[in-house]
């Protein structure tokens, strides 16, 4: 294909979707190339039985879009599913890449031998939307929290605020779903910013195509998905791509940790007046946000400095989100919505009512004196530690369900966060659950270790071990898919099974 300048280059062109899935990103392409008059292709290496729910909504919105609009020439959806095939690679004008697909995958090397584009939801984003203010945020652990953070901060000062990228317990804010709302303000005009979260993946099809946002933002990076990189040094280097190829003469910047010292190593090379810092810890910085604390007065201030003067801009003892990881990403949002130019007292008001998002360490409930904690979105050793240091203040007081699909990762400081806080530990079946016993059994942890093939005989095999004033927590540390078809689904089992546990007592 020629250079993508318009929604109307698709028109005609044979457009292989790479991967449907069940997050909804799938979806949300093959709907938006449809209705740009392509000929799309999916293409999914799941049977039609696995992909039924996304295969009934596709064709659910195509069918509604048909009968609204009866005289614009839509083509029928070709599928393939149950593998994928070379000769759908080499018909195809462009393949937009799933979340699914490795960069290795042999049909995607196929593909570049042949010259074939590669894109994926968040390069035809930005080659579509050059002229539009947007915010990038990536990570390990807290990017969606910022994300979605900085939308409720920015919304006061820039009501056409937009956000995506993000994925929900009710499904993706896909790139694609945006896009055309996105386009549409920019012709009118509109330079209200657009905040969204990239992940590593999506920043390797960016860096192909040499495109980042104009402000970049990096929340905590940890070892993750190295089951799909070859070590954590590729792993960075993706990452790296948010700020790589930013425009040196265009306004922006780059939002780092400078407590992080993999940010601190990321920074080389950064032009300083395009650098700005956060910091819990209250380092020295020229730029950016921190936190003061005062001894005498107890307090603790997030202050802005702009390298010339310094504003204190929120009293962090307002924050209602729990843990220091989550003073972090507050740090970061506020630090991006002082660069944009958001207004103080209205970040100041939406930072302290904001309770978070669903799925991450979101409290669901008390039942008969036991309190209930809903963290599926933990996939790392790092998340769950992260969730026993918030909640275990007072140790052994905490029940986790944990366990699923193994990263490549390492478990060893987790088998020890677990050692020190928790009481009893219910396992999910899946590749990473034997080693995470392991590394409990390393740390010297005794306590009791139960077996669950289900969220329900999980949910109920913690209830049996709790007594009152104990936390219950899914905080998997591990990926989902084997018992579930992702992460939201699992949670949402989760409070399926709390509901039902509920409802069998008569509480």
């Amino acid at each position: 294909m020629n250079p993508i300048t318009s929604p109307h280059d698709f028109y005609g062109k044979k457009i292989l979707i790479l991967g449907l899935g069940l997050h909804g990103g799938g979806v949300a392409a093959a709907y938006w190339f449809f209705r740009q008059g392509a000929e799309v292709i999916v293409s999914d290496i799941k049977s039609r039985a696995e992909l039924e729910p996304s295969l009934v909504r596709l064709t659910t919105l195509c069918n509604e879009y048909r009968l609204a609009h009866p005289g614009k020439h839509c083509a029928s959806i070709e599928y393939i599913l149950g593998r994928h095939r070379d000769e759908d690679i080499l018909r195809a004008d462009c393949i937009i890449q799933n979340a699914g697909v490795p960069r290795d995958s042999p049909f995607l090397s196929l593909a570049r031998a042949h010259a074939v584009p590669i894109h994926n939801d968040a390069s035809i984003f930005f080659a579509l939307a050059q002229r539009v203010n947007t915010i990038g945020v990536t990570g390990t652990r807290g990017k969606t929290t910022t994300v979605s953070l900085l939308g409720v901060l920015l919304k006061q000062t820039f009501p056409r605020v937009v956000v995506g990228g993000i994925a929900t317990s009710s499904g993706a804010i896909s790139f694609f779903s945006i896009l055309d709302r996105v386009l549409e303000d920019r012709q009118n005009g509109c330079t209200d910013p657009v905040v969204l979260e990239l992940s590593s993946w999506q920043l390797e099809v960016l860096g192909a195509h040499a495109v980042s946002p104009q402000y970049a933002v990096m929340t905590t990076i940890k070892p993750d998905h190295l089951n799909r990189y070859a070590s954590m040094d590729a792993y960075i280097e993706a990452k790296k791509n948010i700020f790589r190829f930013q425009p040196t003469d265009d306004k922006g910047g780059v939002v780092l940790n400078i407590d992080d010292p993999i940010h601190r190593l990321l920074s080389a090379g950064i032009a300083s007046e395009r650098l700005y810092w956060y910091s819990r810890t209250g380092a020295t910085i020229e730029r950016g946000c921190s936190i003061e604390r005062s001894r005498a007065s107890h307090t603790q201030t997030a202050v802005w400095h702009d390298g010339v003067s310094r504003l204190a801009v929120y009293d962090m003892s307002n924050l209602s989100l729990q843990g220091l990881h989550n003073q972090d990403n507050a740090l970061a949002a506020l630090t991006t919505g002082m660069m944009v130019g958001a207004d103080v007292p209205a970040m100041d008001r939406a930072l302290s009512s904001w309770t978070g998002m669903p799925g991450r360490l979101e409290c669901i409930g008390i039942r008969e004196g036991r309190i209930w904690y809903n963290d599926t979105t933990a996939t790392s050793p790092d998340a769950t530690i992260a969730a026993l240091t918030t909640l275990g203040k007072r140790s052994k007081k905490i029940i986790l369900i944990a366990g699923g699909a193994d990263k490549n990762l390492h478990f060893d400081e987790l088998g020890c966060a677990i050692g020190k806080r928790v009481k009893a530990l219910i396992m999910l079946s899946g590749t990473a659950s034997p080693h995470i016993v392991s590394a409990c059994a390393a740390c010297g942890y005794s306590a009791s270790i139960d077996y669950a093939n289900s969220m329900a005989d999980a949910v109920n095999k913690a209830w049996k071990r709790s007594q009152k004033g104990d936390i219950l927590l899914l905080s998997p540390a591990a990926a989902s898919f084997g018992l579930f078809q992702h992460e939201f689904d699992r949670g949402n089992q989760f409070l399926e099974a709390v509901q039902a546990l509920q409802a069998n007592r008569g509480v």
